[in-house]
């Protein structure tokens, strides 16, 4: 089942370049720049296994789970265990080599205990081939070297971790709510600003997932947190407003209004299964919370168009044009193409144009049959490109 917002369409005489843009360097970082990963993963795993490096380090791997499981209360890795022993058992070490090597924080113990684990003849071969593995490939995988790894935190990856996905099934769906979400907030904030904010959000998220995993090497991937926040202005523009949602289930399709916040659980139900099916590594719910929480709707605020400049349209910041025949307004002296001012529009008031001030008059009385009525265009929750603003019309 999808469900997907789709109050607005988008306008392509005006494209939302800088969403459009997102979209493409996240699939060519995916396609280009990570594409090469598997091959490097393939290539450490042919070399891990000819130093037989699986038959000395995976006693201690059984090791280390039973430590989390016993002294860390960490149950949720009992199945993490029997997997690994049943792997063991098959004799699948390709992918027993690869549980070995991807688990950077076991890597980290290895490190730290190795005196104790091993005796110093196998201490010296594990450490000389297992050096050259790290170095030649595992260190050059995206993840590794922009991702963003809270225990050795650098500002640039705060940045670059945002363009990096941990699979189809995680960047397909980034991007399908970066552009449903993306372009109406782009409009709402303007470029330059909408930029800023996604980039802002990004980072905060990365600074929340940092801060409850101090300490972690297991690095953090994808543009989720970004638009968590990018969620959080989308609700934040519209409210508690019912806007149209599509929805796709099986061969029938439709659509269903309803207020803006249930983007939440829509939000939800899409991280539950990039988590469970879809693949994505790397991927944390308190990053996306401070995408969401922290950053989105304080981002808003901060960056949300007011500062009276005229827009593209010559419609002020905040406002929005009114379209339709230039015919008077109902119970207003103005004609449809002035400027109504965003969150007070649905009452029918209107701006005196070139005065400098603005006057608010209620539409007294509601259209007639076939008479024009006050329409409006992209006013959250009434109703799309063209609504009625008070009473009658289509």
């Amino acid at each position: 089942m999808l469900i997907i917002p789709a109050e607005n369409a988008i306008n392509w005489k005006r494209p939302p370049w800088v969403t459009l843009g997102l979209i493409m360097a996240c699939l060519l970082v995916f396609l280009f720049y990570q594409g090469g990963d598997s091959r490097k993963l393939e290539q450490a795993v042919e070399q891990y296994l000819s130093a037989d490096l699986h038959e000395l380090e995976a006693p201690a791997y059984e090791d280390y789970l039973q430590r989390q499981i016993q002294f860390q209360g960490e149950e949720s890795r009992v199945y993490e265990l029997q997997q690994f022993q049943q792997l063991r058992e098959e004799n699948e070490n390709f992918w027993l080599a690869i549980n070995l090597m991807m688990d950077r924080e076991f890597y980290q113990y290895l490190l730290q205990n190795r005196d104790v684990i091993w005796a110093p003849a196998e201490r010296a071969h594990w450490q000389e081939q297992r050096s050259i593995i790290e170095q030649d490939y595992l260190q050059k995988l995206s993840a590794n070297q922009l991702g963003l790894v809270p225990a050795d935190l650098s500002l640039y990856t705060l940045i670059t971790y945002q363009f990096l996905h941990g699979g189809w099934g995680h960047i397909i769906g980034n991007l399908i709510f970066l552009f449903l979400l993306g372009f109406t907030v782009e409009k709402a904030l303007g470029p330059g600003r909408y930029l800023i904010a996604y980039l802002v959000c990004g980072a905060l998220s990365g600074l929340m997932f940092t801060a409850f995993s101090a300490g972690s090497y297991v690095p953090l991937v994808g543009a989720s947190g970004s638009i968590s926040g990018l969620m959080g202005m989308y609700v934040a523009i519209y409210g508690l407003q019912k806007i149209r949602f599509f929805y796709f289930l099986g061969v029938y399709f439709n659509y269903f209004r309803a207020p803006a916040i249930a983007l939440l659980p829509v939000w939800v139900g899409k991280e539950i299964y990039d988590y469970w099916y879809a693949g994505a590594t790397g991927i944390a719910y308190m990053a996306h919370a401070g995408g969401r929480g922290r950053a989105g709707r304080p981002v808003h605020q901060w960056l949300r168009p007011g500062h009276g400049q005229p827009g593209p349209d010559g419609v002020r910041s905040g406002e929005t044009a009114v379209r339709g025949p230039a015919r008077a307004l109902p119970g207003t002296p103005y004609s449809a193409g002035t400027s109504l001012p965003l969150g007070q529009a649905s009452a029918g008031s209107a701006r005196v144009p070139g005065s400098g001030q603005r006057a608010y008059e209620r539409c007294s009385q509601p259209p007639t049959a076939g008479a024009d009525a006050c329409y409006l265009a992209g006013i959250p929750g009434q109703g799309g490109e063209l609504s009625a603003v008070s009473g009658g019309g289509p």
